[in-house]
């Protein structure tokens, strides 16, 4: 029964709500057609207060709602309407999509979807009147709303004083920028209206044009080059603006670029008689380097610019600037190979000032009263170094003069490298130069007199060749004090670096030049194809050791088998002599006299030939003259001398024959 009853009161109200006749519900705005940035009112009217539904029962119980679900503040008119003030800051199309919307107990009752018309106001509208006598006037449309919707809005110049109004287009497809065309006589001042019509009606804004203020210069065309050298350049252009324009007030925009900078301070002038006006600029950095006009002008200070002439030069080729920089020190001598290399700091490319650069390397006589050139010299020269070879390697003092070169020519100065040749320029170098995870260290020359610096030299690793210096970048280096064994840079051990170190001595005391970490320019080939040459050359070797090693064991036995016939008076003699000799003890008393005696020397004699860091003769404090020892006695004075506290430090060994010394 309750169930009944709930169904009957839902039908009830159904069928109320369908009996609603929503002509009597009315939305409307006032202004009708609204601007954007105005204030306008959306008022809710009903015809009478029967015409709402029946759970409705005043004008109290409606509200209105924003399409976005919102509640709106609204304000009671009277018994049949309500209003709420609202706003819209840009232009809107109507789209059919309810905007504001009035309910009452959460059903709709009616709604409206408004057009907010753009406002013509604030546009950026701007004239320009060319030589020709053609104004050209511009904007941009107003501003709505893209996402809502196609806004159209049609415009009209009317110049003051012409009949018909110009119609004006717009310039592009997307309809954002118009363009209004009028023709004008010279120097005269207009009043110009401009008119919008769209759905919410027309406006208008009026303009008061200036041809003197917006007569538009073309762009520079007719021109020709006056000089062109390694320094300056000068253009020249034929001024076309008629007879009745004051040339008096062109203004000129001149910029010039090299990529890396702008040049504003660059004269300019006019001559007048002839209508050409001149464009020079002077003390241009680089010679042979490319730069690039910029120029406009135009006809007075509220004148618009001209468009731009633009036009691109290269100034003149000259002579390099200068040699490129070396080091006192920057040289390496390969004794092994007969070739001397001297490296340097490639000259920085804005100081070419020509194509196909390069250096100029020649090597004269160190000589005061000739310094002559060295003419059978072999040179190859590299983007940072040159191998010198054909040259006495052992003697000699030569200067190595180095220029850079280019199409023009050589530079005007030079770099001198002075190279002392030396038997033993290792004795001048840097000893056991070793790369450690933070430093690079090595060990002083075996000469320190007169040593007064160390210059270390770093390069970046040839990308294909690991062992040779990257030719696209300049060498490194930098001064390290003589009391400094080490150095430290940052991103030091990432193994993209060569290292060097030399000696830097005073003057006249020369340089035994660079000790590179690694040979440089060496080629190293990961792939071998000798293997059969090289196994053929140890083949031999092998066949020749062992031919000489059976002749010298034959030629051993063959001896030891030589009988002697001797006298046979000798042999008692000999016997005689054997049982004169002392006893052991009596012969280390003996022996330890002769070492106790503090100004004798004895003197070992061997057929053994020392290591060069050793010395010939081992001697040892003894009598007078010179006594030979046979093994036994050489054995019984070295434990002897132990025995004793001695120091004794063997120098070397052959066959039964020993030599030491006795340090303390």
């Amino acid at each position: 029964m309750q169930r009944s009853a709930v169904i009957i009161l839902s039908l009830a109200c159904l069928g109320d709500l369908r009996n609603i006749n929503r002509d009597n519900f009315k939305m409307l705005l006032s202004p009708k057609y609204p601007r954007a940035g105005d204030l306008f009112n959306v008022t809710f009217r009903v015809t009478s207060t029967d015409d709402l539904p029946e759970d409705c029962t005043s004008i109290d119980q409606v509200y209105m709602q924003s399409k976005k679900g919102e509640n709106l503040t609204v304000h009671i008119l009277n018994n049949t309407a309500l209003y709420h003030n609202a706003s819209s800051a840009v232009a809107v199309v109507a789209n059919g999509a309810l905007e504001y919307e009035a309910l009452c107990n959460g059903a709709s009752l009616t709604g409206v979807s408004p057009m907010i018309g753009a406002k013509l106001e604030n546009i950026d509208f701007n004239c320009i009147c060319w030589v020709s006598g053609d104004m050209v006037c511009t904007f941009s449309k107003p501003q709505f709303d893209k996402k809502e919707g196609y806004y159209r809005a049609n415009f009209t110049l009317h110049r003051e004083g012409q009949g018909t109004p110009t119609t004006c287009s717009y310039k592009d497809k997307s309809e954002t920028q118009v363009e209004c065309k009028l023709t004008i006589e010279p120097l005269t001042t207009l009043t110009l209206s401009l008119n919008m019509t769209d759905d919410g009606g027309e406006q208008g804004l009026t303009f008061n044009v200036s041809q003197q203020e917006s007569i538009m210069m073309d762009a520079l065309t007719e021109w020709m080059r006056l000089n062109h050298t390694s320094n300056s350049i000068c253009l020249s252009f034929k001024n076309e603006l008629q007879s009745e324009y004051n040339v008096n007030a062109i203004e000129w925009s001149v910029y010039l670029t090299d990529h890396n900078h702008t040049f504003q301070s660059i004269n300019n002038t006019s001559e007048y008689e002839t209508n050409v006006d001149i464009i020079c600029v002077w003390e241009l950095l680089y010679p042979h380097y490319s730069y690039t006009f910029d120029i406009k002008r135009r006809a007075n200070s509220k004148a618009p610019w001209s468009p731009s002439f633009v036009h691109s030069f290269s100034t003149a080729a000259a002579l390099p600037s200068g040699p490129p920089l070396v080091w006192p020190s920057g040289y390496e001598l390969n004794l092994d190979e007969g070739t001397l290399s001297v490296y340097w700091q490639q000259l920085d490319e804005l100081k070419h000032n020509g194509e196909n650069f390069t250096y100029n390397v020649s090597v004269q006589n160190n000589n005061k009263n000739n310094r002559s050139l060295i003419k059978h010299v072999k040179i190859d020269i590299r983007p940072s170094q040159a191998i010198i070879s054909k040259l006495n390697m052992k003697s000699g003092s030569y200067i190595i003069i180095i220029r850079s070169q280019n199409e023009i020519g050589v530079s005007e100065n030079s770099s001198e490298i002075v190279v002392e040749m030396s038997p033993e320029p290792y004795k001048l170098m840097p000893r056991n130069v070793t790369l450690t995870e933070k430093l690079l260290v090595w060990a002083e020359p075996q000469r320190t007199d007169q040593l007064q610096s160390y210059t270390v030299f770093w390069c970046k690793l040839n990308g294909t060749n690991h062992r040779k210096c990257n030719d696209t970048l300049s060498i490194m280096s930098e001064q390290v004090v003589h009391t400094k064994c080490s150095f430290m840079k940052e991103g030091f051990g990432d193994g993209t670096f060569i290292w060097a170190v030399s000696a830097n001595y005073g003057s006249g005391s020369g340089s035994g030049g660079m000790r590179w970490m690694n040979p440089l320019y060496t080629e190293v080939h990961h792939e071998y194809h000798g293997g059969m040459i090289d196994s053929l050359k140890a083949l031999t070797a092998l066949v020749v050791l062992v031919v000489v090693t059976y002749a010298v064991i034959r030629r051993c036995r063959f001896m030891s088998n030589i009988g002697v016939d001797l006298p046979e008076g000798l042999f008692k003699e000999l016997e005689l002599n054997t049982a004169e000799q002392p006893s052991p003890k009596e012969a280390h008393e003996k022996t330890t006299d002769l070492v106790n005696a503090p100004e004798m020397t004895l003197e070992l004699l061997t057929d053994f030939r020392p290591h060069d860091d050793f010395t010939a003769q081992t001697q040892l404090p003894v009598n007078e003259g010179y006594l030979k020892m046979d093994p036994q006695q050489v054995n019984a004075e070295y434990k002897f001398l132990t025995s004793q506290g001695r120091t004794i430090t063997a120098l070397g060994y052959c066959s039964t024959t020993q030599m030491f010394s006795d340090y303390k």
